[in-house]
C-alpha cells in the first residue's frame, strides 16, 4: 500500500476514496447474488429519519477508520499499522472480562500475555532496528583520494610550510 500511495501519489483520502470506490460495487454484487440486499430493502424501514441518521453516521465511522488506516500506513509502515491494530485488542479483551464479567481462564490469560508479549518483542526489535540505522548514518567514510584532494595530511606542520 505505501509504494502504491508514494507511486500514484495519493493521499490518505484519495486511497479512503478509492477503496470505498471498489468496495461498493462489490458489496452490492455479492449482496444480490446472497439475497442479502433483497431482504434489506424488505425488512429494513429505509425511509424514516434514524435510518438515515444511523446511515451518515456509520458512513462517517467508516471513513474516518479507512482515513486513520491509509494515514497510519503512510506515516509508519505497513507492519507497525498491523501491530497496531492487533495491540489495540489487548485492552479491549481486559476491559470485556471486566465489563462483563467473564471468567479469567488461564486460556484466555495466556492469550492476552502472548499478545502483549509480541508487542514488545516488535517494539524492541524496531528500536535496535533504528538504532542500527542511525549508528550507520552517522559514520562518516572518507576515502584516501578525498584526503588528497582536501589536502589533509598527518603531519600538522606539512601544511603549515605549504
Amino acid at each position: 500500500i505505501k509504494m502504491s500511495q508514494n507511486r500514484t501519489c495519493l493521499s490518505p483520502y484519495g486511497c479512503t476514496f478509492y477503496n470505498a470506490l471498489i468496495a461498493t460495487p462489490l458489496t452490492l454484487i455479492w449482496g444480490l447474488l446472497s439475497g442479502e440486499l433483497v431482504s434489506f430493502i424488505r425488512l429494513v424501514p429505509i425511509q424514516g429519519l434514524i435510518f438515515h441518521l444511523s446511515l451518515a453516521l456509520s458512513s462517517l465511522v467508516g471513513f474516518g477508520i479507512g482515513f486513520s488506516i491509509f494515514w497510519c500506513i503512510s506515516a509508519t509502515s505497513p507492519t507497525t499499522c498491523a501491530m497496531v491494530g492487533a495491540g489495540n485488542k489487548i485492552p479491549l479483551a481486559i476491559l470485556g472480562i471486566i465489563l462483563f464479567n467473564e471468567p479469567t481462564t488461564a486460556q484466555r490469560l495466556s492469550f492476552i500475555f502472548l499478545g502483549l508479549l509480541s508487542g514488545l518483542i516488535y517494539t524492541y526489535a524496531k528500536a535496535e532496528r533504528s538504532k542500527e540505522k542511525s549508528a550507520k548514518g552517522s559514520e562518516i567514510t572518507v576515502s584516501s583520494s578525498e584526503l588528497d584532494v582536501m589536502n589533509i595530511t598527518s603531519d600538522p606542520d606539512a601544511t603549515r610550510s605549504s
